[in-house]
């Protein structure tokens, strides 16, 4: 399987093991910027199917360690910070381009920016029921009979890490919820459509 820029992000969507840090932002996000970042992502989810060394580049990050369990405080920034040096960064430039970016470093940002803001809407009323999910799922480890402690460590590691996410997707800025939350069905389907075409 094939693993694109927006692998991690779809993670948080069916495993809750994804987190989005907070940052500051220096102006409101603009409608056409969503909207062009929309349009681009699966152009962008098509020319990274054109190269076979891309998982080798996420295949770096060690699943089970604290540091790459969760999110990274800008996921696409980050991915693209990888992909720097790499063919596709050009060719990942010129798509941003055409969409009406600056450059990809821009086109990251807002990306950033409009899936922090994305999941942070999906959160607003499922959030409570997915952090007493976690909690019982703790209790159970604690009083699971057949694990060792260093398997019980590692499953808490891993839950507390889920818990962590939820709080730190949960807080995008209110200005971005705003802006975003109209185009909530446009972003899920394309979401959906690169998580399909991942599988």
């Amino acid at each position: 399987m094939k693993k694109s820029i927006y692998a991690k992000c779809m993670l948080v969507v069916f495993f809750l093991t994804v987190a989005l840090g907070g940052y500051v932002h220096a102006s409101s996000l603009k409608d056409s910027d969503i909207r062009n970042f929309i349009s681009s992502m699966q152009e962008i989810q098509l020319l990274e199917e054109e190269y076979d060394d891309l998982d080798d580049i996420e295949e770096e990050l060690d699943p089970l360690s604290e540091e790459d369990m969760q999110m990274p405080e800008k996921p696409i920034s980050e991915s693209m910070e990888r992909l720097k040096g790499h063919e596709i960064y050009n060719r990942i430039q010129g798509v941003a381009k055409k969409h009406g970016f600056s450059n990809a470093e821009q086109w990251a940002n807002v990306g950033d920016r409009v899936l922090k803001a994305f999941f942070s809407i999906l959160l607003e009323d499922e959030e409570p029921a997915m952090r007493a999910e976690l909690e019982r799922s703790l209790r159970e480890i604690d009083q699971n009979p057949h694990m060792t402690e260093a398997q019980k460590e590692e499953m808490k590691k891993v839950m507390t890490g889920a818990m962590s996410s939820i709080d730190a997707m949960a807080d995008a800025p209110k200005e971005d919820i705003n802006a975003v939350r109209p185009h909530m069905e446009d972003l899920r389907q394309t979401l959906e459509h690169i998580d399909e075409e991942e599988e």
